[in-house]
């Protein structure tokens, strides 16, 4: 049951990001156009603040809200796992959201700051590989 856990969660972080690198290879391909959506000056400049604001708020909260620890001591309690396991998925699911709007952002608005943004959360995302050591010890 418990490498059963990480190795869902590890499943999960790998689908996730092959869906973010599956729209950077289209854009990138010329499969998809990139900066088809033309926005007037104010609206380019709430689409960027939105973005940076969404990206400030989500990636912090995904990193130490939801980061949780296991004990060696803690490792045989079922419902702790499975909080774990929640934590886990949710924290990979708010730094989804971040890329995915960023690169979304970017490649509709051809917009720096977006880029940046999702590069941040790219960041952050890769910090978050659920790892199965006390369990290999145990």
């Amino acid at each position: 049951m418990k490498k059963n856990i990480f190795q869902r969660q590890q499943m999960l972080f790998w689908i996730l990001m092959a869906v973010v690198l599956l729209p950077v290879l289209l854009f990138e391909t010329a499969v998809l156009s990139k900066g088809g959506v033309i926005l007037s000056g104010t609206m380019q400049y709430f689409t960027e603040v939105a973005g940076v604001f969404i990206t400030i708020g989500l990636i912090p909260l995904a990193l130490k809200k939801f980061n949780t620890t296991i004990t060696t001591a803690q490792i045989n309690d079922e419902a702790f796992l499975k909080r774990c396991r929640r934590a886990c998925e949710i924290r990979l699911m708010l730094l989804f959201v971040v890329i995915m709007l960023n690169i979304g952002l970017y490649y509709a608005t051809d917009n720096n700051s977006a880029l940046y943004c999702a590069l941040a959360g790219a960041l952050a995302y890769l910090f978050c590989f659920p790892k199965n050591r006390i369990t290999e010890e145990k």
